[in-house]
């Protein structure tokens, strides 16, 4: 799974020391990882007044914060858009 990650100053997590804890992921905050788990239910179908209840969500306008549409949501949506392409026709062999 992909994670969202916002773009936004680094906040390393550090211990006691004030030495970065986990120096790769100093870029990826907790936080992210909610984006994430909202536009995935999104992407796969979940209703949005489920998705609400199970984030915590009061007003509907937090699902457009949460919620991130991915390239592949956006190409499905277009491949939607798309007439049906025709089926060739079974070849017939004519017989005299």
């Amino acid at each position: 799974m992909a994670l969202c990650v916002a773009f936004h100053a680094p906040q390393a997590a550090r211990n006691d020391e004030g030495e970065v804890i986990y120096p790769a992921l100093q870029h990826v905050r907790f936080h992210d990882g909610r984006h994430t788990a909202v536009t995935t239910l999104c992407e796969k179908g979940v209703p949005d007044w489920v998705i609400q209840a199970q984030v915590g969500h009061v007003a509907p306008e937090m699902m457009k914060t949460y919620s991130h549409v991915r390239r592949l949501a956006l190409d499905q949506a277009a491949g939607a858009l798309q007439p049906p392409t025709p089926k060739p026709r079974p070849e017939t062999e004519l017989v005299n």
